[in-house]
């Protein structure tokens, strides 16, 4: 076992003992197990919707929408990388662009890792983008789930 002081700056031990790197995630830093324990411990809405809504949750409503295996395989893994770095609300991922660099990169690592990265699209920097149906579909649940959030706020979606 490593001693903390082991670790690079950039490392985080995992419940698996997977080590992962967020400047450099690859394929063999990621387990399913990993992502299933940091998905179900993770909420929605940075906790502060009237109901707990984890991303695990999220992730397998959205594949209950989805008709076809591989729009399935992209709505459970779709937020994947928020098991290592956390649902992060928009409004702060907007002040903090390298965050979403760093989710793509370990989002391209889970796809590698199962064996998916033809459902994904890539461009030349590295940006991923989803099919258009996963994309509609989270904004949709997005929207579902503001229906629980507290509408006493001035927050829109």
């Amino acid at each position: 076992m490593k001693d903390l002081s082991d670790y690079k700056n950039t490392e985080k031990l995992m419940s698996s003992g997977l080590i992962i790197d967020f400047k450099n995630p690859r394929h063999n830093q990621i387990s399913i197990e990993d992502i299933a324990l940091g998905l179900s411990r993770e909420v929605r809405w940075g906790g502060q919707n009237r109901y707990e809504i984890s991303v695990a949750e999220h992730c397998l409503q959205m594949e209950a929408l989805c008709t076809n295996t591989g729009d399935k395989i992209c709505a459970l893994l779709h937020d994947a990388s928020e098991a290592y770095t956390r649902d992060i609300p928009k409004p702060l991922k907007n002040l903090i662009p390298k965050i979403s660099k760093i989710e793509d990169r370990i989002t391209i690592a889970i796809f590698k890792h199962f064996g998916v990265m033809e459902l994904l699209n890539v461009n030349d920097k590295g940006d991923i983008e989803f099919p258009s149906i996963i994309k509609k579909l989270d904004y949709e649940l997005l929207k579902n789930e503001y229906y629980f959030f507290d509408k006493t706020t001035s927050y829109r979606v």
